[in-house]
């Protein structure tokens, strides 16, 4: 779901990052995008069940992904956050406990 939603408002010829990182007493994954980002009023409701961000395009989703996104994060004991990015775009990051090595 997080790949999907960074693809639809990323130009084509831009990437989508995912990155897999070892966090303190976890580990984190991170999706961002090269695309508009967020406007600031909505990112606090990104997660809530139905709801859209302004400028979401009609059609493109029902507004229950991120918040399943969530649910399922929570039930595994981690967090789910989202920031726009200084240099455009959106990072949904995704913590979970545990002990991880990536190499």
């Amino acid at each position: 779901n997080l790949i999907l939603n960074a693809l639809k408002p990323t130009p084509a010829g831009t990437r989508v990052q995912v990155q897999l990182s070892p966090r303190e007493s976890g580990v984190e994954i991170q999706v961002r995008d090269w695309g508009p980002g967020v406007p600031e009023s909505d990112l606090s409701n990104l997660f809530t069940p139905f709801y859209q961000a302004e400028g979401t395009a009609p059609g493109r989703g029902s507004g229950v992904g991120l918040a399943i996104v969530r649910g399922a994060v929570q039930r595994h004991g981690g967090r789910v956050t989202a920031r726009n990015c200084p240099d455009g775009g959106l990072a949904v990051s995704l913590w979970f406990p545990g002990s991880a090595k990536v190499s």
